[in-house]
């Protein structure tokens, strides 16, 4: 009715758009841009809207501290040039797009991996850490390697008001811009900087799993759940193991016609538990594999 061309949804709508059997017949027509935020994106969700909605599509990265945007995939508006100059295939374009994008052009970023923790950084500075990096060091691009995303620019926020224990623990000193007189800011989110210079968040901090000294991030093994052909959401998330530290443990909700309507704990019809288990041991390493499936079911949504 609106004929609304621009807008912008949460990571948890775009999933709940996929499972929308009505989608495909719904004139999208003037939508020209739709862009993603608030959690990563699994690719399969992030290519299925871009089919269904027929428009282009970005995922954007950001949080309040930092007044909204750190970083977005949007393509440069003359892509269809430079794909004809360097001979990139859609599907490379595509894959852009699915991850966490270039930094606002307002934004320094960089990517801290501290020493203390090598396959992740997982723990705040101490209060008061000074020097350009911190105590850690500066991700290269397409190393593979994880760390804590730190920002700095004038869309930074100063500080929280009245609690100086989380300031020290949020901003480390070191660098001339905006945010806490010339601080990085530390998000607490966990990334890692891509062969083409590409932010890709993987986790946050707090949510990162440990499973026998390693680390398991739950975006990635949500992205290997929700490409599965029959499964509309998943959600993972650890629980305490006396030997392991933690297991793996993930939810799913299959797409419409794939289950059982009877109840909380109804059991599917076309997938089962074990079969989910079976995709993700395909594509996963053994220890990110959830250690089960509870019956794939509905699950109460915060309205």
């Amino acid at each position: 009715r609106e004929r609304v061309s621009v807008t912008n949804i949460a990571a948890s709508m775009g999933a709940l758009m996929m499972s929308q059997p009505g989608l495909p017949v719904t004139d999208l027509s003037s939508l020209r841009v739709v862009s993603f935020g608030g959690s990563p994106q699994p690719p399969a969700v992030v290519r299925g809207l871009a089919a269904a909605l027929g428009c282009e599509v970005f995922c954007s990265y950001g949080m309040t501290e930092c007044c909204g945007k750190i970083s977005m995939s949007i393509l440069h508006q003359d892509w269809p040039t430079q794909q004809a100059l360097t001979g990139q295939r859609c599907e490379q374009l595509l894959d852009r797009v699915c991850s966490s994008g270039r930094p606002f052009i307002l934004m320094n970023i960089k990517v801290v991996q501290e020493e203390a923790q090598p396959a992740a950084a997982t723990q705040p500075s101490p209060p008061g850490a000074q020097g350009g990096s911190g105590p850690g060091h500066e991700v290269q691009p397409g190393s593979g390697q994880v760390g804590e995303v730190w920002c700095m620019g004038p869309t930074v926020f100063s500080g929280y008001v009245g609690n100086a224990k989380a300031n020290a623990e949020a901003f480390v000193k070191g660098g001339q811009g905006a945010g806490a007189a010339g601080a990085w800011f530390k998000t607490g989110d966990l990334a890692l900087v891509r062969a083409d210079g590409c932010l890709q968040v993987v986790d946050r901090a707090k949510d990162m799993i440990l499973c026998g000294g390693e680390n398991v991030y739950c975006a990635e093994v949500e992205s290997v759940l929700q490409a599965h052909p029959l499964v509309a959401q998943a959600a993972v998330y650890g629980v305490p193991n006396p030997v392991m530290g933690e297991m793996v443990m993930a939810a799913v909700v299959l797409k419409p016609g794939n289950r059982q309507e009877a109840g909380p704990g109804a059991g599917p019809v076309a997938a089962t538990a074990q079969q989910l288990l079976a995709w993700c041991r395909q594509r996963l390493a053994h220890y990110k594999v959830p250690m089960r499936l509870p019956q794939p079911c509905s699950w109460l949504r915060l309205q």
